[in-house]
């Protein structure tokens, strides 16, 4: 019996939300190369003459060797706008 009440409250302590509506902190985000630590909105970058180009799931625009499509290393790493949808695989900012 109490094995049975252990097992419940387990399954349910798993299946809690955990703060959906929690801001994303440079912390979590991937592992970023130290060349594109700079943190800027889609906005701020498109702002600025940039052109934001997500990860497709693979991890390749976080690495630290990864150069944009003119060749050069990302102005900076996107973080989300509050309250808005990201993508969990993020996203840099590539000069245009």
């Amino acid at each position: 019996m109490r094995f049975i009440l252990i097992v419940i409250t387990l399954g349910l302590a798993a299946c809690t939300p955990k703060g959906v509506d929690q801001p994303i902190t440079g912390s979590e985000l991937p592992g970023l190369g130290s060349k594109h630590s700079i943190q800027m909105t889609a906005q701020e970058c498109l702002k600025s003459g940039g052109l934001v180009v997500g990860d497709i799931g693979d991890g390749r625009v976080h690495g630290a060797d990864y150069l944009c499509a003119n060749g050069e290393v990302p102005l900076g790493t996107i973080v989300p706008t509050q309250g808005q949808p990201f993508g969990i695989e993020g996203a840099v900012c590539c000069g245009g």
